[in-house]
């Protein structure tokens, strides 16, 4: 076999005999590349049969190169017989059972006939999942045992979508048939000691209800390198529900399970994987992933050290393995089922191999080889050896919406959002399903995190929330799906009505129309909203236009060291490095002062953390700079660009998140947007970048053109953002401003030129944008443009507005 580097791989016999009978030195057979195989190395491939498991046919001459074997499923006596093993205090009826359920289960899905049958296949239920049972129900006496294979083998509808269907009904039947008649007892988790802070096993309580209502007590039990806590997370209301769940993840982490949080947007995913470390004194490492990520992306990555050479570098995965915290795989559900079963044997062996030729093995194999070397006196063995540290969990989360999987189920040749949940991939995790949020919890929430908030207020956003959640799983149409109001967005909207309650309903509205970006949405999308919103009896806003006509506009001004835009008011700052405030060309407003207002209306309510959208040149640079100016805020500036292989817009994942200084790449990532390459002496020296400076000095950071980074670039920002204090976004959009606005707006580009021309371009351009809405044209004519051509007519008051038109417009290129 050739080697990409030249070298040949030869036959151990050829090569010997090379040596001996045609009298070849072994410097002049290593001179012609030719490397001696061992005479002990052997292949030895794993494989499903295809048919009837998806794949491909082995290819014959591949397939003659090996002698083949049959390896058969267990046999159920063999399967309880180990199962006796491994839960020793389990009654054997009980293991009978299980066994029982996987093989009726597994019945089912060998006798699916593509042909024939409808829907997906079954899953497989594997022996290892089988095993968790045992061991969950040997450390929990009683423990409910649906729940428990529900948890190990997650076929329901409202995850795997609505055409497995019939394979949820029938997995339900069986374990209906094998469980009745079990006792079964609910465990709820009391709390975890542990006997120093450094200590890595901790002492677990349980209050168990049911059979005996008796109180367990699990010793020894991994746990985190920190200090584990008791107290209530900050800001997180921790329901039934979650307790629950929370009650079923510890249990599962004590019988050594890695855990998958699956759930719709919305419904608390992060906030539990954050309860179960502060519970258990986890460290996590958070790693966001994305859907063109590749199997060593997982493990490790080139970087470059401060001398320009090239190395491995651990991804948060490893890092966590190595140090003993909790690895949250955050959006696994995005990666594809190759790219995740890279990590099976990490997660089911304890055991990876790495791209720098490096090995990890659990802590006893390590024991065991180090036990060796020290025996032999050859160390040699632990140079590419490390112990994976026995606290290391994985806790994946994943997304299961069922107005999303019902979408794309009906959608021909569109890839389910569950679609990496295959066989492999169930084996691999423990599954918490999350259900949707109710209004009751809803409800719950927000009186508990905004009780001075009005309860006309608050009825009236709840009733719209569940109003809107319902219009989306009833409607086919998938323009619905966009309109996404998670708890975290309903919790934003909730703190800014809190701090101006006095005009808490009249806000509601186009709060919630912010919120949800209905501006960029189809209009059926903001047709829907206002009619949820009438039947909430929620009052109607004036809209903007018409308000600038009807009153006079609010002024900017300072008092008493603080900036005022009319009834709102925060305090100016007084910078060290006054030369980092900006100092925009700016001319003042009326829309863009009503756009600065209710930007700082989100920080007098504590949300200082925004993202800005509107199409290209309706001011959004202008209006971010002139409010940091008043406020005498130093800033700091990134603009990202799209990676070229990638064309993905990212305005979805944006609303979800924030945290945001000048510097500009060719290409955006992850590497460049913590640090920045200088020549100091020659040589190339590393620096933090404009982001890591913000963060350190509390600067106001600005990511310009944020819609052009590729995802895992976006990926770093929501874990920067969401990492102890789930800092989020407020989303503003920002329009086009009104014709008196953007007349006022060119008067002050262009003074000498009539003010009736710069009314007819004014309303020249409003044409040109209902062109652009109805889809008649698709260049977004911004005021960018109208104020080049009003700059155009000041300097040359000769040249005809229409001339002037075809030199500034790009409607040739465009249209």
């Amino acid at each position: 076999m050739t080697l990409d580097d030249g070298r040949f791989l030869m036959k151990a016999e050829s090569y010997d005999d090379a040596l001996v009978k045609q009298g070849y030195s072994t410097d002049v057979l290593k001179a012609q590349n030719l490397v001696r195989v061992h005479p002990d190395f052997r292949v030895i491939a794993l494989g499903l049969p295809v048919p009837p498991y998806p794949g491909r046919t082995l290819d014959p001459p591949l397939r003659s190169r090996f002698q083949a074997r049959n390896v058969k499923s267990s046999s159920p006596g063999s399967q309880l017989e180990e199962l006796v093993g491994v839960a020793t205090s389990v009654p054997l009826p009980t293991l009978e059972k299980l066994v029982g359920i996987r093989e009726a289960v597994n019945t089912i899905e060998s006798i699916y006939d593509i042909g024939t049958s409808s829907g997906p296949r079954m899953p497989h239920f594997d022996y290892l999942s089988l095993a968790h049972c045992a061991k969950v129900l040997d450390k929990f006496p009683n423990a409910n045992v649906a729940s428990i294979v529900q948890r190990v083998f997650p076929v329901r509808a409202n995850i795997l979508g609505v055409n497995t269907e019939s394979n949820s009904k029938a997995l339900d039947r069986i374990v209906a048939k094998y469980t009745n008649g079990l006792e079964s007892s609910k465990y709820f988790f009391d709390g975890a000691v542990k006997s120093s802070p450094e200590d890595v096993k901790a002492t677990l309580t349980f209050r168990a209800f049911g059979h005996d209502n008796a109180k367990l007590v699990l010793y020894d039990v991994p746990c985190g390198t920190a200090r584990n806590q008791t107290n209530a997370l900050p800001d997180f209301v921790e329901t039934d529900s979650h307790s629950e769940i929370l009650a079923e993840m510890i249990q599962d982490h004590s019988a050594g399970s890695d855990l998958c949080v699956i759930g719709a947007k919305g419904s608390g995913k992060s906030s539990l994987v954050r309860l179960f470390a502060h519970r258990m004194g986890y460290a996590t490492e958070l790693f966001s992933l994305f859907k063109d990520m590749t199997a060593r992306d997982l493990l490790q990555r080139r970087s470059t050290d401060s001398h320009g050479n090239t190395q491995w570098e651990d991804s948060p995965l490893i890092h966590a393995a190595r140090n003993g915290h909790l690895a949250v795989l955050d959006g696994v559900h995005r990666l594809g089922s190759d790219s995740l079963g890279i990590l099976q044997r990490l997660i089911q062996d304890r055991e990876i191999d790495l791209a720098d030729g490096s090995k990890l093995v659990p802590q006893k194999t390590y024991e065991t080889i180090l036990a060796d070397a020290n025996k032999s006196g050859d160390a040699s063995a632990l140079n590419r050896v490390s112990a994976i540290h026995p606290s290391f969990r994985i806790i994946a989360i994943a997304e299961a919406d069922p107005a999303t999987l019902r979408a794309t189920a009906a959608t021909p040749g569109k890839e389910s959002t569950a679609a990496w949940l295959i066989s492999d991939s169930i084996s691999m995790f423990s599954f918490h399903h999350l259900p949707i949020i109710t209004s009751g919890q809803s409800e719950e929430v927000v009186r508990h995190l905004y009780p001075d908030l009005p309860d006309e207020t608050t009825s009236m956003l709840l009733s719209f929330s569940e109003k809107l959640r319902h219009a989306k799983e009833s409607s086919a149409s998938a323009d619905y799906l966009a309109l996404s109001l998670s708890t975290r967005q309903l919790l934003r909207v909730c703190r800014r009505l809190d701090a101006f309650p006095e005009q808490s309903l009249k806000d509601l509205r186009p709060l919630l129309h912010d919120a949800l970006l209905t501006q960029f949405l189809s209009s059926s999308c903001s047709r829907l909203v206002d009619a949820l919103l009438d039947e909430c009896n929620a009052p109607t806003t004036i809209p903007a236009s018409n308000m600038l006509e009807h009153q006079e506009p609010d002024a900017i001004r300072e008092e008493g060291g603080r900036l005022c835009i009319g009834d709102v008011s925060y305090p100016i700052q007084n910078p060290s490095n006054p030369e980092l405030v900006p100092q925009p060309h700016y001319f003042d407003i009326p829309k863009h002062t009503q756009c600065m207002k209710a930007m700082l209306q989100d920080v007098v309510a504590g949300q200082k953390h925004m993202l800005l959208i509107g199409n290209q040149g309706v001011g959004k640079n202008k209006l971010a700079d002139r409010l940091l100016q008043l406020l005498q805020q130093e800033r700091e500036y990134i603009q990202l660009h799209r990676d070229v292989r990638k064309r993905k817009r990212l305005t979805n994942a944006f609303k979800e998140m924030s945290n945001w200084s000048y510097f500009s790449v060719l290409q955006t990532t992850v590497q460049t947007l913590t640090l920045v390459p200088t020549l100091v002496d020659g040589r190339i020296e590393w620096e933090d970048s404009p982001l890591v400076r913000a963060a350190k000095t509390g600067r106001t950071l600005i990511v310009d053109e944020a819609d052009k980074a590729p995802l895992e670039v976006v990926c770093v920002l929501k874990g920067l953002i969401e990492d102890g204090e789930m800092l989020l976004v407020r989303a503003i959009a920002i329009d086009n401003p009104d014709e008196e606005s953007e007349l006022s707006l060119l008067t002050a580009y262009a003074p000498s030129v009539e003010v009736d021309i710069l009314r007819r371009l004014c309303r020249a351009f409003a044409e040109l944008r209902e062109l652009v809405e109805n889809g008649t044209i698709t260049y977004p004519y911004s005021t960018r443009e109208a104020v080049a051509v009003a700059k155009h007519l000041e300097k040359f008051p000769n040249d005809g507005i229409a001339s002037v038109l075809v030199r500034e417009s790009p409607k040739k290129y465009c249209c």
